[in-house]
C-alpha cells in the first residue's frame, strides 16, 4: 500500500476510533464536565439527562422538513435534577421562515401559567409558568406544545433567550442553558428546477431506443408521460434512475420520420411537486425523399433555472431542427395562430426575444410554438420556465406571466456537508474537529463565530452517514 493512501485509512480509523470513544464515554457516565453536560445532550437529545442541581430544557422534534404552509408542532420538555418551582423560557425564531400559531399547556407538568405570547415581528415565543413547592423535577417533562406555521422557504432555529431561568424553591436559578438543546427547521414551499433535459433534436436514422434524462437543483423523484397537463401523481412512468439530481429512464420503438414528445414532473423529498411540464421532444430522421409531415423539433430551450437577485431582463431563445417561425405566450395550450408574441429573431433554426420588466422573488413561464414552411404546426407547449432569486437569497416565489430569468440551477446542501458531497458523515465531522474553537466562516453552523458545539449539535442533526 502507498504512503499516501495508508495514512488517509489510519487517518479515517483514528476519526472512528475517537468517535467511538465519545459514545463510549458518553454511554457509560464517563467523562468530566464536557462529556456530560455538552456531547451527551446533542447524540442522545431524546434522553437528555441534567447535572446535579440543574434544569435542561431541549425540543422534541430537535429537527425537521416542511412545506410552506404546514404546521410545525414543536414540544418543549425538561428534565431537572432537583426541584423546579418556576420557569422562564423565551425562545427565538426566524420569523420570516417560521410564525408562531398557537401554545398547547393543557398536559403540561405546570399548572400555573403566567404568560404564554408570541411575537411574530421580531421572532420570539414568551413562556413563564409555575408549579407549588416542592415543584418539578425528573426527566421528559412536557412544558409546552408550540405551534409554528411554516410561511417561507429557508432554516429556521429554535433557541433559547439567554433570559430564560429555572428557579428552585430558594429562587436560584438553576437552568443550564448551555446544555438545552432547541431545534433547528427546514422550509421549502419550491418545487424541483428541473434542466437539461435530453435527448433533442433529430436523431439519426435507424434509431429505435433512446435514453430520456434531465437533472434537478435538488433530491427529487421525476416522471413522466406522453401526453401534457397530466398530474404529477397521475403520471404513467416513473424514471428508473431517480431519487437524486440526476434522472433518467430509456425508451424504445422509435420508428423513422417520427416525432416524440415526452412530459415531466418532478417532486422533491418534502412533496413539492412541479405543475407544468418539462418536455423532451425529438425526432427520427426519416429516410431520403419522405415527405415532411412533422412540426419542428424543439430544443435548447433557454433560460432554466435561477437567475440572480436584481436581474431585470432576459433573452429567451431555443433551437429548432429545420427552418421554423416561432411564437410565445405567458399562456399555456393556447394554439400557434392565437399565440400573442412572435420572437424577434426566427425563420431560421435559432430562435430568441428580449423579456423585460422582471422583478426579484417571482417565476416566469413562456409557452413556445413553432411552425416550418410546410405549414406544419406544434400542438403542444415548450416552456421556458425560471425564476429571479429573492433579494435575500432565497429561490423565485410565485409564478409571473411576463418576465424572464435564466441560467444553471443552483445546488443546495444540508447544514453540515462541508465538503458539498451531498451527505453530512464522517467526513465532515472531520472537518468540524479540525477546526474547533476557531473563527472560520465557512464551516459555522451555530450562528455564532466559533466552531464549539452549537456547530456539532446542528451537523448531527443533519446526519445522514
Amino acid at each position: 500500500m502507498k504512503q499516501g493512501a495508508f495514512l488517509y485509512w489510519f487517518g479515517i480509523g483514528a476519526v472512528l476510533l475517537g468517535i467511538g470513544s465519545v459514545f463510549f464515554v458518553v454511554q457509560q457516565g464517563y467523562g468530566g464536565p464536557f462529556w456530560r453536560e455538552y456531547l451527551r445532550p446533542v447524540l442522545f437529545l431524546s434522553q437528555v439527562i441534567p447535572g446535579p442541581n440543574e434544569a435542561v430544557l431541549y425540543s422534541y422534534p430537535s429537527s425537521g422538513s416542511f412545506q410552506t404552509g404546514q404546521n410545525v408542532a414543536v414540544e418543549l420538555r425538561m428534565s431537572a435534577s432537583t426541584n423546579v418551582t418556576s420557569l422562564k423560557a423565551y425562545l427565538t425564531f426566524d420569523p420570516a421562515v417560521l410564525q408562531g400559531s398557537s401554545i398547547n399547556h393543557s398536559t403540561s407538568v405546570f399548572t400555573t401559567w403566567w404568560e404564554e405570547t408570541f411575537d411574530n415581528a421580531t421572532g420570539v415565543v414568551k413562556l413563564q409558568a409555575s408549579e407549588p413547592s416542592p415543584g418539578v423535577s425528573g426527566n421528559n417533562h412536557l412544558v409546552a406544545v408550540i405551534n409554528f406555521q411554516a410561511t417561507g422557504d429557508g432554516t429556521s432555529q429554535v433557541a433559547y433567550d439567554l433570559s430564560s431561568l429555572a428557579l428552585n424553591s430558594a429562587d436560584q436559578d438553576v437552568l443550564n442553558i448551555m446544555s438545552s438543546e432547541g431545534g433547528s427547521f427546514l422550509v421549502d414551499g419550491t418545487a424541483p428546477f428541473r434542466s437539461n433535459a435530453s435527448p433533442t433534436g433529430e436523431l439519426s436514422l435507424g434509431t429505435t431506443s433512446a435514453t430520456l434524462s434531465l437533472t434537478t437543483n435538488e433530491a427529487a423523484t421525476c416522471r413522466y408521460d406522453t401526453s401534457s397537463g397530466t398530474a404529477y401523481a397521475s403520471m404513467a412512468t416513473t424514471f428508473i434512475t431517480t431519487g437524486s439530481t440526476a434522472h433518467s429512464s430509456g425508451v424504445t420503438g422509435l420508428a423513422n420520420g417520427n416525432t416524440y414528445s415526452y412530459y415531466m414532473k418532478c417532486q422533491d423529498t418534502i412533496g413539492n411537486a412541479n405543475a407544468t411540464d418539462l418536455l423532451v421532444e425529438f425526432s427520427v430522421a426519416s429516410a431520403p425523399g419522405s415527405e415532411d409531415t412533422s412540426p419542428p423539433v424543439r430544443s435548447n430551450a433557454s433560460p432554466e433555472g435561477i437567475l440572480i437577485a436584481g436581474t431585470d431582463s432576459v433573452t429567451l431563445s431555443l433551437t429548432t431542427d429545420e427552418a421554423a417561425t416561432c411564437k410565445y405566450d405567458t399562456e399555456t395550450s393556447t394554439l400557434y395562430d392565437a399565440m400573442g408574441a412572435v420572437f424577434s429573431t426566427t425563420g431560421g433554426t435559432s430562435h430568441s426575444s428580449q423579456a423585460a420588466g422582471l422583478a426579484s422573488g417571482t417565476s416566469y413561464a413562456y409557452a413556445v410554438r413553432c411552425a416550418d414552411a410546410s405549414g406544419n404546426k406544434n400542438t403542444t407547449d415548450l416552456l421556458i420556465e425560471f425564476s429571479v432569486a429573492s433579494a435575500d437569497g432565497g429561490g423565485g416565489g410565485g409564478g409571473g406571466g411576463g418576465g424572464g430569468g435564466g441560467g444553471t440551477p443552483l445546488p443546495t446542501y444540508a447544514k453540515g456537508d462541508l465538503n458539498k458531497d451531498g451527505k453530512v458523515n464522517i467526513f465532515d465531522l472531520s472537518i468540524l474537529l479540525s477546526n474547533w474553537g476557531k473563527n472560520v466562516s465557512a464551516y459555522e453552523l451555530g450562528g455564532d463565530t466559533t466552531i464549539n458545539i452549537f456547530d456539532l449539535s446542528v451537523m448531527l442533526s443533519n446526519w445522514t452517514g
